[in-house]
């Protein structure tokens, strides 16, 4: 068009370009910028989704750790009274062996005390192992094993101090004190000194780990 022929045609174009051109730049600004917050709300999500699962999953290990705990507890002190029964039962019946000398009609016999089942630590350790993963998963495989062999220890009163071990060890590991592998070893620790008992050996026994430490100790140290 000639603008010197048509002065107002012309402007009345070039405007109208402009603002053709403007709605263009504008439309491809608002795309670019609608993407990028799509993308940065896709990643926030994901970020929190994640979060939330690991959060989800470390309660959940929490939760089967404070079951394991209380099975450790329940089995420890219904054991005692199983040994304590036992002590009782074997002084009646020497009494009533006594007895049976000495009259015809002696008492009965008591029943022989019914052993505390362990299937529930069995089980409460089993799913801390299904629930876990990773570095956790070694933890709870190692704790496992080091249940299963106390198991056998005969002495009493020491497998008692040993059951109070492994809960402080787990404690400490759930509360964050501990990592995997510090955790790890402290359940060594348990095994040695079980192993140095079964064995009777007379090696001093190493500490026990995470004993329970009075505030003077502690500021003291």
């Amino acid at each position: 068009m000639d603008c010197d022929t048509f002065p107002l045609s012309c402007k009345l174009e070039e405007i109208a370009d402009a603002i053709g051109q403007s709605d263009a730049n504008t439309f491809w600004l608002t795309l670019l910028a609608t993407l990028v917050g799509a993308l940065a709300a896709a990643v926030v999500s994901i970020v929190l989704y994640r979060h939330e699962l690991k959060t989800r999953n470390r309660g959940e290990i929490d939760v089967a750790v404070a079951e394991l705990i209380r099975e450790i507890q329940r089995y420890s002190r219904e054991y005692e009274r199983f040994i304590k029964q036992i002590r009782s039962w074997e002084m009646t019946e020497t009494n009533r062996l006594s007895v049976l000398l000495s009259t015809p009609t002696p008492a009965a016999p008591r029943e022989f005390p019914e052993q505390p089942a362990r299937e529930g630590i069995d089980t409460a350790v089993e799913m801390l192992v299904v629930l876990t993963a990773g570095d956790d998963r070694r933890v709870a495989e190692r704790c496992r094993e080091v249940l299963y062999e106390l198991n056998f220890l005969q002495d009493f009163e020491q497998q008692r101090v040993e059951y109070s071990s492994i809960r402080r060890v787990l404690v400490a590991w759930r509360a964050r004190k501990r990592d995997a592998d510090a955790t790890i070893a402290n359940l060594d620790i348990v095994d040695a000194r079980r192993h140095l008992l079964e064995s009777g050996s007379t090696d001093s026994l190493p500490d026990s780990p995470e004993p329970y430490r009075r505030a003077s100790e502690v500021a003291a140290s």
